[in-house]
């Protein structure tokens, strides 16, 4: 089984490059354009890892996960980007459980190293198998 991160982001450049980013590591990827379409997401295809803009149309980044925590038992790594730092904003994520914050200025890399990490960190401590590599088709 391989990583997956779900992308939620109205800025189609944006989640194109995260996108790419986490392919070239192994990653399945699933985009999502507005919040509600991240909810939809979320919890048919069940990701390791869900990257949220802060400000989405139809719900934002915050909304969403308060949606997932109350009506779901998905056990993802949330993770939020905000247009840029708020101690508030950042606040209340921390109590959502979000992992981490990212201010949109943030490189890519970056942001795909840190949240590569962090599942990686994950799947060793529930256990779920996470390949490194893809399969052999022939």
């Amino acid at each position: 089984m391989f990583p997956s991160v779900l992308i939620a982001s109205n800025f189609e450049d944006y989640s194109a490059r995260l996108e790419q980013g986490f392919e070239s590591i192994g990653y399945q990827c699933h985009i999502a354009r507005n919040g509600n379409h991240a909810v939809a997401l979320a919890t048919s295809c069940l990701p390791d890892a869900i990257i949220l803009e802060a400000r989405m149309s139809k719900r934002g980044g915050l909304l969403v996960v308060e949606y997932l925590r109350q009506y779901t038992d998905i056990n993802s790594l949330f993770f939020l980007i905000l247009e840029e730092e708020s101690k508030r904003i950042e606040g209340y994520a921390e109590l959502l459980g979000f992992e981490r914050c990212f201010v949109k200025t943030t490189t890519c890399s970056a942001l795909v190293g840190t949240v590569d990490v962090l599942v990686k960190q994950l799947n060793k401590t529930t256990g779920r198998r996470i390949l490194d590599t893809e399969p052999t088709v022939g």
